[in-house]
């Protein structure tokens, strides 16, 4: 049977570990798409035509979970998809998140010195980043391909041709009761007609 699910949003709306739990748990590969988008761990991307036979590669499959930010280039996925899940919740969830994350990569290097360095990529890199992804408007004709031209504008545009296909879940987080009744969703039999997220 065909389960074909794509995850999007902003940095730390919950992708990953939305994607991980409904992999284990429907027992179908994971798919991240910053790996198909850079090469390394420096965010250098990868070829726009070496990008499009990796997203052609996962979308012929039957059954996946992919997740990621990324607008345009992976339109296949949008057309593949049985369901769309679009994580958008509030600008100060995304913002406490991208400060946690940025907190534990300080920790990791386990230097207890945070200096100017530190906090303007703090700033410029994630809160700035945040900012312009909620607040930013779209433009017809914008490079979708740079991430600074990402926004939620960008991704409710990309979805609108698939509204019939496409859940969007304001919640700050998806656990407890919202959670499992999104995974028996996606248990069923027919994922063409999925309902309105809460």
């Amino acid at each position: 049977m065909e389960r074909r699910i794509l995850i999007v949003g902003a940095p730390g709306a919950g992708k990953t570990t939305l994607a991980e739990l409904l992999s284990a748990r429907l027992s179908i590969p994971r798919y991240p798409l910053d790996p198909v988008a850079y090469v390394d761990e420096y965010w250098t991307s990868r070829p726009l035509g070496e990008r499009q036979r990796m997203i052609a590669e996962i979308a012929a499959q039957p059954r996946w979970v992919a997740e990621g930010g990324h607008l345009d280039w992976t339109a296949p996925l949008f057309a593949a998809a049985n369901v769309i899940i679009w994580l958008d919740p509030p600008w100060w969830t995304l913002l406490w998140r991208a400060t946690l994350r940025r907190l534990r990569r300080w920790r990791a290097r386990r230097s207890l010195r945070i200096g100017p360095r530190d906090l303007r990529a703090l700033w410029e890199e994630d809160w700035l980043f945040v900012g312009r992804y909620y607040w930013q408007g779209y433009h017809p004709g914008m490079n979708l391909d740079i991430g600074r031209n990402l926004s939620r504008a960008a991704t409710a545009r990309e979805l609108a041709p698939y509204a019939t296909k496409a859940r969007r879940s304001r919640a700050s987080r998806l656990d407890g009761k919202r959670l499992e009744c999104l995974i028996a969703e996606l248990s069923a039999d027919d994922l063409r007609q999925p309902r309105e997220a809460n």
